[in-house]
């Protein structure tokens, strides 16, 4: 008995801790902000001689995670300080569930001492409390649970009607911002944060950047998340597997389709996917060789794996399935080879060829565009196709001539024809721009690649990526470097052969020619048109 009055009289009855709440924007606008609260909880505590020692706030946008979080934490201070009071506006305001509930009971009821005091409603519970007070209690924490679990089911109701609009019921990733007032907002493009977007996934996809090195030249770059802080590394990693940003939108583990503009390609976001989830998935190296994974073992199919000796930057093959066929290569020689490419385009074609070169590409590029529209009217008469049946099978459910759930089985599946039909209309389009490029500004860009790849110097992370731009695929054997080439660069190859082929008929042959001679094994063409196939690797490097 005597040490039970000792732990009452350590109690600290002159002493108050402030508990302020707010569950929606609404509340916060409507006088019931923060501010108000801790602004009446002082004045009331002043009235009552408290001393305040601390308050505990949870403002609106606080998870119910956070909020419990919170509240939890509240409870301890007051025990661990032996704070004998607890301020609060009202009831639904510190707890809205049972569990919370008996926390609190416990706290007060543990000892007669300490009281929570509801400052509204003119309440204080304590140890002392009668029954029919205790009553009023526990009808209002039940009002309060009621309120709670009515305003969840109301804000799953408005997502699954957002879901079916085809809008993301919440906020969207970087690249993207929301417009509209309250029940009627979408999500556009932020001109200002997608260009750090689309910017993301290329860099990754070129297989030159780990998810580190992501995050630091991004940051270098100006993207900054909304403390003014880097964006961590698994932010990054959870926005390079957001489907978000080609157009679709997921949520709780499903993909729907959506209304909202994409910021890349489905082939683009796929691309990242596999590269993610691959064994050779970008990491953040010490040393940072030229050729790391962009060459492989021409034997047995395995990366080429760098090191440093005496100075020098020599390859090999990793050992893949226990593969001897590869002794080590110096890089400098490695790289000549691959530089041939680029002494090819600045001296392999005269003007007169490259002007050949262009008439061919714009010949062709006409035949593209009669295809591509043609392909285009396919793909949006098969939407509009899906879209009727969409709109059919609306009215058989309203005539119940079909279920709600078969309606729904066929709209999904409908859904996801729509999306295919827009995939396969922006990788026809992003095809026809590729072809695009392939005008006399990329000839005039491939004429100066030797002067920009010589500017890089000892930028490896340009390097690596200026020759992605230029093979699809580099093989070792020995010392001898095997080239194959991106599709832009091997259709410049046949255009100059066409041109290399319409100037010979069109010039007399010169004296001491053999006239039987291929016009295509010239020398400056050799790095690229050795063979007839428009692929194969060159002659090996002496």
């Amino acid at each position: 008995m005597a040490s039970e009055n000792q732990k009452i009289q350590r109690i600290r009855v002159d002493c108050a801790i402030l508990y302020c709440r707010v569950s929606t924007k609404e509340q916060a606008e409507e006088g019931y902000s923060l501010a108000a609260q801790s602004e009446l909880l002082r004045t009331y505590a002043a009235s009552k001689n408290l001393k305040i020692v601390k308050e505990f706030s949870v403002p609106e946008s606080a998870s119910g995670k956070q909020t419990r979080k919170i509240f939890k934490q509240m409870i301890d201070y007051a025990v661990d300080h032996n704070t004998g009071n607890i301020l609060c506006e009202k009831i639904d305001r510190m707890t809205r569930n049972q569990k919370e509930a008996i926390i609190a009971g416990d706290w007060v009821f543990e000892n007669e001492n300490r009281k929570v005091h509801f400052v509204k409603e003119n309440f204080i519970a304590n140890k002392n409390t009668k029954a029919h007070e205790n009553l009023v209690w526990d009808m209002k924490i039940a009002i309060a649970r009621f309120y709670s679990n009515n305003l969840s089911e109301e804000v799953k109701k408005g997502q699954a009607q957002k879901l079916k609009e085809g809008w993301l019921p919440t906020r969207p990733p970087i690249g993207y911002k929301t417009i509209g007032e309250k029940g009627r907002k979408i999500h556009i493009v932020d001109e200002n944060k997608s260009p750090y977007a689309r910017r993301m996934f290329e860099l990754y996809a070129s297989g030159q950047h780990s998810l580190k090195s992501l995050v630091e030249l991004l940051y270098r770059e100006g993207l900054r998340n909304e403390s003014g802080r880097k964006i961590l590394k698994s932010r990054i990693a959870e926005l390079l597997s957001d489907p978000f940003y080609y157009g679709s939108m997921v949520w709780k583990g499903v993909i729907y389709p959506a209304k909202h503009p994409a910021l890349i390609s489905k082939e683009l976001f796929d691309q990242v996917q596999s590269l993610m989830h691959s064994k050779t998935t970008p990491k953040h190296r010490k040393h940072f060789h030229l050729f790391k994974q962009l060459v492989y073992c021409k034997a047995c199919g395995g990366t080429v794996c760098g090191e440093i000796h005496k100075g020098r930057t020599y390859y090999r093959c990793n050992g893949y399935k226990g593969c001897r066929g590869l002794k080590f290569a110096r890089e400098d020689r490695i790289e000549a080879q691959a530089k041939e490419i680029f002494d090819w385009f600045h001296q392999g074609l005269d003007p007169d060829e490259i002007a050949l070169v262009q008439e061919v590409l714009k010949s062709n590029h006409r035949e593209e565009v009669n295809y591509f529209e043609n392909a285009t009217e396919n793909l949006d008469r098969q939407f509009q196709i899906l879209q009727q049946r969409k709109d059919r099978c609306y009215i058989d459910k309203l005539d119940g001539k079909i279920s709600e759930d078969q309606y729904n089985r066929n709209i999904q599946t409908w859904d996801q024809d729509q999306q295919r039909v827009i995939d396969e209309k922006s990788k026809l389009k992003q095809n026809n721009t590729h072809f695009l490029l392939l005008g006399s500004s990329f000839m005039e860009l491939a004429r100066k690649s030797k002067e920009i790849y010589e500017s890089l110097k000892d930028d490896i992370p340009a390097k690596r990526e200026f020759m992605s731009l230029i093979f699809s695929n580099l093989t070792l054997n020995g010392e001898i470097l095997g080239k194959f080439y991106k599709k832009p660069i091997l259709r410049i190859k046949e255009r100059a052969e066409q041109a290399k082929l319409q100037k010979q008929t069109l010039e007399p042959p010169k004296s001491g020619s053999n006239p039987n001679q291929n016009a295509l094994s010239g020398a400056g063409l050799n790095p690229l048109l050795r063979d007839q196939d428009s692929n194969l690797e060159p002659s090996p490097y002496t």
